[in-house]
């Protein structure tokens, strides 16, 4: 889906090529005064055309040329623009009499000396019958940029993580259908002051009545040439039909040096940040108070002799249900418990976040001044006081610098599969590696996380075991089998080799099936409210529960390994 901006765009574009029923209003149209009002407006927006046809009726391509070329202006010389963006931008050219054949790479525009030599933007192109766009890849690797079927746009990332659409397109599929190829003003003023080149439109409005007209008089064309920014030729034949075709230069919206500073600020960091306060641990001056995430409000141990600032290490507190966007939009976090990251898509990460003994979650000032402003702000909403210190582990880690062992069970299986996928075991593979970040334990008291959490647990494990392999296993050791799943085979298996006892069960990795059954969306009733309720009952929260779990599953997991020998 293109932009918000790109779709408005549209709608005003499409009724350009309606034909209006009264005269005061047609004669609007024939005499393009919407028209020229409407690409007045754009050339001020943050969104601008460099593209758009429908009808014959609305025409508009955009192109850049270079400013040295393109003045002193000759204007006579820029209305007599022809061609589209439907050329190539390059072709092979040869003569009959002769051998050599060379690239043609000049401008797809004619008519115009001066256009011969403007850069093209966008490329029109057709192949069996379906047509679609390019842009001018050096705009794309210099911009970053990079196409989206699902958005029909080139996109990059903004700071959030989300999709930002650059260059937004549409193609009509009907003569009277809107192509439309769209544009942010920023990135591409950035290309054309780097370029020191201008933005040049070509307009073409023919708006006819189709079923009284039947060609052009004698009327004569006028000219309107008394703006440098925007001038064209025009002609009105009987009210009954009119053209206006010329050019508009769309000037930078600021001067260059001001692009340029810009974007050195934004690349190097020296734009103006905004940054939250969180109520934090002071654990220098020992006490509990707002510390902003502003560098200026924090020290470290170097200069600490200096002020009696908190320390930037210092730890802020945060209810367990701050994780719940990161684990919930796995397409767009990645959320890694072993390694005490957040991070999204690459465009920012969270260091050293932890849970602690009373179950919520920290992280350092430090860490979270490096979060866009926006995400400082979720985090700022489930900000609470401390209930407990950090985690051991952090402890271990982040201030005596050293390896810490303190994990959990969850934790505890992840080396393992890890091994399992790295020697390329015979009896499981590993199906997604996504799963073994994606899988983490429960945090809150919903349940939908907890059936969640055994659901992910299922589709690492589980679903990882090679029947084939384990039959073959089975065949050796001279067992029989029926149509038994994964874990009945694997249980058979274990009994064989002396390492289960007959009357013993791969109890954790059948629970994690029967649970993933139990909390399954589509099936949850009394069965699923008994089992929550034991849970807490018996183990206190669902995250004890669930690692109780993996606590099993774990040993399970060795006994495995030791079935079908060494890796």
């Amino acid at each position: 889906m293109p932009s918000y901006q790109h779709k408005t765009l549209l709608n005003e574009i499409s009724s350009f090529n309606e034909e209006p029923s009264d005269d005061v209003s047609f004669e609007r149209w024939i005499t393009a005064k919407d028209q020229l009002s409407f690409l007045n407006s754009n050339a001020h927006d943050d969104e601008l055309i460099l593209y758009a046809a429908v009808g014959g009726r609305f025409s508009v391509h955009g192109v850049a040329i270079k400013r040295d070329l393109l003045f002193p202006l000759d204007k006579n010389d820029l209305v007599e623009w022809q061609g589209f963006p439907d050329i190539s931008r390059a072709s092979y050219t040869y003569e009959s009499h002769d051998s050599e054949i060379w690239i043609d790479e000049s401008c797809s525009l004619f008519g115009s000396k001066i256009l011969e030599n403007a850069q093209q933007l966008v490329f029109i192109r057709s192949f069996e019958d379906a047509t679609y766009c390019e842009i001018l890849q050096e705009f794309l690797h210099v911009s970053e940029i990079h196409w989206r079927e699902e958005l029909s746009s080139y996109c990059c990332f903004d700071e959030n993580g989300d999709f930002d659409c650059v260059v937004s397109v549409t193609i009509g599929s009907g003569f009277d259908e809107v192509s439309l190829v769209s544009i942010q003003r920023e990135p591409l003023e950035l290309y054309l002051a780097a370029s020191d080149s201008i933005l040049v439109r070509m307009f073409d409005f023919t708006c006819t009545q189709r079923s009284e007209f039947s060609g052009w008089s004698n009327e004569p064309e006028k000219q309107f040439f008394e703006r440098d920014d925007l001038f064209y030729r025009q002609r009105v034949d009987s009210e009954k039909a009119g053209y206006t075709r010329g050019i508009q230069i769309v000037p930078l919206s600021r001067p260059r040096a001001d692009i340029f500073s810009s974007y050195h600020d934004k690349w190097f960091g020296n734009q103006k940040k905004e940054y939250v306060e969180f109520l934090a641990c002071d654990y220098r001056n020992r006490q509990e108070t707002k510390i902003s995430t502003d560098p200026d409000a924090t020290t470290n141990y170097f200069v600490a002799k200096e002020n009696t600032l908190p320390y930037e290490t210092s730890p802020a507190f945060f209810q367990p249900e701050v994780l719940s966007k990161y684990k919930s939009d796995r397409d767009k976090y990645i959320y890694d418990e072993v390694y005490r990251t957040i991070s999204c898509r690459d465009q920012w990460t969270l260091k050293c976040v932890d849970v602690n003994e009373a179950g919520q979650v920290h992280a350092y000032i430090c860490d979270l001044r490096m979060l866009p402003y926006k995400e400082q702000l979720y985090w700022l909403s489930f900000n609470e006081s401390g209930k407990a210190g950090i985690s051991k582990r952090s402890f271990e880690a982040d201030f005596e610098g050293k390896w810490s062992w303190e994990t959990d069970s969850l934790q505890d299986i992840r080396p393992v599969l890890e091994k399992w996928d790295r020697n390329h075991a015979r009896w499981w593979i590993l199906r997604d590696r996504k799963l073994l970040n994606q899988t983490t334990s429960p945090r809150t008291e919903s349940r939908d996380e907890w059936g969640r959490s055994f659901l992910d647990l299922s589709h690492l494990i589980n679903e990882g075991f090679v029947l084939k392999t384990i039959r073959g296993e089975l065949d050796i050791e001279n067992v029989s089998y029926q149509e038994e799943r994964s874990i009945a085979l694997l249980e058979k298996l274990l009994v064989a080799k002396s390492l289960l006892r007959s009357d013993e069960k791969l109890d954790g990795l059948r629970s994690v099936n029967h649970f993933r059954n139990k909390t399954n969306a589509h099936v949850r009733g009394s069965e699923f409210d008994k089992l929550s309720r034991a849970a807490l009952q018996s183990h206190g929260s669902y995250s004890a529960h669930f690692l109780d779990v993996c606590k099993t599953i774990y040993c399970e997991l060795l006994l495995i390994e030791k079935a079908f020998g060494p890796l």
